[in-house]
């Protein structure tokens, strides 16, 4: 679990830094997607995945649970930060979002 609100900053090829105290835990991978009122989730690629099942597992004849894994997958980028700590921010979550450099 991720506690606590960061601000990283965007550099000029649309990369952030993770913070330092959570690096350990997403160096297998993270999934960055949408989140609500304009923000966006980092996910450790294997909670990703945990979620991502209990979805698909859950009433597709719900309009619901269809909206929120139709936003869920569509919107998800999934990489391996570097050596730096560093992801890159794809530009449409970028704009979603409001990020700037």
């Amino acid at each position: 679990m991720f506690l606590g609100t960061h601000t990283p900053k965007v550099d000029d090829k649309g990369r952030v830094i993770l913070p330092a105290k959570f690096r350990s835990g997403l160096a297998d991978g993270v999934v960055l997607t949408k989140g609500q009122d304009r923000s966006l989730v980092l996910w450790p690629i294997a909670e990703f995945e945990a979620a991502a099942a209990r979805i698909r597992e859950a009433s597709q004849s719900n309009a619901s649970v269809r909206a929120y894994s139709r936003v869920l997958f569509s919107s998800a980028f999934d990489q391996v930060p570097d050596k730096q700590g560093r992801i890159t921010v794809p530009p449409a979550l970028r704009d979603y979002a409001g990020l700037e450099r």
